[in-house]
């Protein structure tokens, strides 16, 4: 069972690369979410580019909705890969930590 994963562009066209890339990292956290939580479970992901004095850089940023909990994480980098892998990794430690505070 997968839980929905909505991404966006703003002011950017995702590619279909980034997309699918972002859909496989993000989609791995499922195994952090409580199986009877993973239904009313759903994650947002934004691309963004922003420009930096140093040069453009790709913003991601995830909003993973649970049930009474949102946790949120976002990376500036050059390239959407290494963004998006910084946000799994950030998601996946506080999923961790909801995860060992909400079990019994």
């Amino acid at each position: 069972m997968t839980t929905p994963i909505n991404i966006t562009g703003i002011n950017y066209k995702v590619s279909a690369d980034a997309q699918a890339y972002a859909v496989e990292k993000i989609g791995k956290l499922v195994h952090f979410i409580p199986e009877e939580l993973r239904e009313a479970t759903s994650t947002d992901v934004k691309f963004e580019k922003v420009s930096r004095p140093a040069g453009d850089l790709i913003f991601v940023g995830a909003v993973l909705h649970l049930p009474g909990k949102t946790l949120t994480a976002e990376d500036e980098q050059l390239t959407e890969h290494a963004a998006v892998d910084t946000v799994q990794e950030k998601l996946a430690g506080q999923l961790r930590r909801y995860k060992t505070a909400h079990s019994h």
